[in-house]
């Protein structure tokens, strides 16, 4: 059975985003679940590079 997808925003906060895979990760319920992942591209050049450590 497959339960209502999941829809993860990120941006520029590498360690917000690794905790809220792991927790996901952690819910065996998930694995039921289609995880989307959005990832705005980096606003300016300060940004750019932990938007792409995020990602």
């Amino acid at each position: 059975m497959m339960y209502a997808p999941v829809v993860l925003f990120v941006y520029n906060r590498p360690d917000c985003a690794e905790k809220n895979l792991q927790a996901l990760n952690d819910n065996p319920e998930a694995a039921n679940s289609r995880l989307y992942v959005f990832s705005d591209g980096a606003k300016n050049e300060e940004a750019r590079a932990a938007v792409m450590k995020t990602r």
